[in-house]
């Protein structure tokens, strides 16, 4: 009786714990979506802002705050009364390779843009998850904010041979969509981040990608309470597989530029492939693997609304059963204690009760053999 009742709790908590975690991923993936689909929405109220600036007059020469440095790159220097008056974080930087000339697009570009700062600050006042606004146009000029020191990047350094403008702007993205990077770490020491790209056309002509990175330790933080045992862990891969988060993939050895190398379809045992290929199709449900040809994990999965990702949760079932086979063999030994307790006082309410009786039985006896008095 007992074994039953213990296999039939162990039923019951593992179905527990399926729908705890279903209800947990879906419940992530709907945080997430809302979370990155702001970010995405706020570079299309940028990409207005852009479109403006580049499609009216600006001054035909340079303003004198704009400068080459020892290197020959170009900066956006702080005249006097801005070094006294002005914040940092509320202006962008401007970087323009040591060998790019100064055409007179490029002019238009940097005097035309430098209005957008309040449009950036307004932005990032709004997105705790954003660390970096910046434009690259297809001239090869890149606005950055808040101010970046032009020494995180290279003399040469080609901003439009980087995933976050290629990725936007390549034959791959033929309906000018919103894309987001895979990882890779932040020039500007930020660590881990992806990055949003958005494309900005102008009469049929690629003018600029507009960029917004967010950082994955704010993507991590998103998933704090996943944790529903010591083993259990959250992580995010996108349409291919490839790893957006994994707490076993971050090296902690890194450079800039660095991007996570990682496809969780390949080398993994045939039942983890085939979660890996229902993530990948934007599927939800659950699966469950040999880890090492060991030890069983669970793994609950859905997709993440428009972002062509997945979300998955993976747990070592036995550490989460651990406390519900804890609580049941309590149950079981406080059930046998009552029920010897319960004996015990029978018994001894049994004795009280019955002492009565058996002197009255024996005075009946007594009288009936004539005993009186005794």
């Amino acid at each position: 009786m007992v074994f039953l009742f213990n296999q039939e709790n162990q039923r019951l908590a593992r179905a527990n714990m399926e729908e705890s975690m279903q209800k947990l991923v879906e419940e992530k993936a709907q945080v997430i979506s809302l979370k990155l689909s702001r970010v995405e929405d706020e570079s299309a109220v940028i990409s207005l802002w852009l479109y403006q600036a580049l499609t009216k007059e600006s001054p035909a020469q340079l303003k004198e705050n704009y400068k080459r440095d020892e290197n020959n790159v170009l900066f956006r220097a702080l005249t006097k009364t801005e070094a006294k008056t002005v914040n940092p974080t509320q202006i962008s930087s401007a970087y323009l390779p040591e060998d790019l000339p100064l055409s007179s697009q490029i002019i238009h570009e940097i005097n035309s843009t430098e209005e957008l700062d309040i449009v950036f600050k307004d932005v990032m006042d709004r997105n705790e998850l954003v660390e970096w606004i910046y434009v690259i146009t297809n001239s090869g000029f890149l606005r950055v904010f808040p101010y970046l020191n032009n020494n995180v990047l290279m003399p040469d350094q080609e901003m439009r041979n980087e995933a976050f403008y290629i990725d936007a702007a390549s034959r791959s993205n033929p309906k000018s969509k919103v894309v987001w990077t895979k990882p890779y770490v932040d020039y500007a020491g930020k660590g881990w981040i992806i990055t949003c790209s958005r494309p900005l056309y102008i009469d049929g002509q690629l003018r600029a990608v507009i960029c917004m990175d967010v950082s994955l330790k704010s993507i991590e933080k998103a998933m704090e309470d996943f944790r529903l045992s010591k083993s259990g862990f959250a992580f995010l891969i996108d349409g291919e597989g490839n790893i957006i988060y994994h707490p076993d993939f971050l090296p902690t050895e890194t450079k800039q530029g660095d991007r996570i190398q990682g496809n969780l379809t390949k080398g993994s045992p045939e039942e983890y492939k085939q979660i890996i290929q229902a993530m990948r199709a934007g599927s939800h449900g659950i699966g469950e693997y040999k880890k090492d040809g060991k030890e069983t994990r669970t793994v609950a999965y859905t997709a993440i609304e428009d972002l062509n990702w997945s979300i998955g949760m993976e747990v070592n079932p036995d550490d989460y059963l651990l406390g519900t086979k804890k609580v049941t063999e309590n149950i079981i030994i406080l059930g046998i204690i009552l029920t010897m307790m319960l004996a015990v006082f029978g018994i001894f309410l049994f004795t009280i009760l019955s002492k009565p009786l058996v002197q009255l039985t024996k005075n009946a006896k007594r009288i009936s053999e004539g005993e009186f008095g005794k």
